[in-house]
């Protein structure tokens, strides 16, 4: 449990994070608020389009197949986001538009393939007796991936951009994607797990 907790809190970390970096540094390259909240919009709907092809890729291919391509393209967004929110500054409005919906589309694929996949693994992770103590421990290592992810991004924009921030971000979930490509294997489901 503790093994895979380490390689998701990064994507628990990475939800939370983009609804706090995407808008500073939409803010930041001068995007008026409308136009940032259609890039949330558009994304989102990405991501809703992708829960039914992630769940049949998890019952098919195993919990690696999603899990793995969630941290890893929720990472790259962001490496992406804090790339081109620097390279595009001062660009104009098209140039910022394109610098924040293009990894927020990338971030929404990845969370879209993750979908569902952090309470799926709690549950493969804790055994049958005592399971409610045990998914109890899992919400806590995870809830201290929720509230360390705001004191991340806290901590490093009062030194640095907040593009800083979110490449921080990625860099982490790139790291748990990494473990988790190590781990799943091991310790989950990796075949289909649909009746014969």
């Amino acid at each position: 449990m503790a093994a895979v907790g380490i390689g998701i809190a990064p994507v628990m970390m990475a939800r939370v994070n983009r609804p706090v970096i995407v808008p500073l540094l939409g803010d930041s390259l001068g995007l008026d608020p409308m136009w940032i909240s259609i890039v949330f919009g558009v994304s989102a709907a990405l991501e809703i389009l992708l829960v039914l092809p992630a769940g049949t890729l998890m019952d098919r291919y195993g919990r690696a197949a999603v899990a793995v391509p969630c941290a890893l393209l929720m990472g790259a967004g962001f490496l992406l986001l804090a790339l081109l929110g620097t390279v595009f500054d001062g660009g104009g409005p098209t140039l910022a538009l394109v610098a924040l919906l293009v990894p927020s589309l990338l971030i929404g694929v990845g969370n879209g393939l993750g979908s569902g996949i952090v309470m799926t693994l709690g549950i493969d992770v804790s055994p049958v007796h005592g399971r409610t103590t045990y998914l109890a421990w899992w919400n806590t290592m995870l809830g201290a991936g929720r509230l360390a992810a705001p004191l991340v991004v806290t901590g490093i924009t009062l030194v640095a951009p907040v593009a800083v921030a979110g490449a921080a971000t990625g860099v982490i979930c790139v790291a748990g994607g990494v473990w988790l490509t190590r781990t799943l294997p091991r310790v989950t489901p990796s075949g289909s797990t649909r009746r014969k």
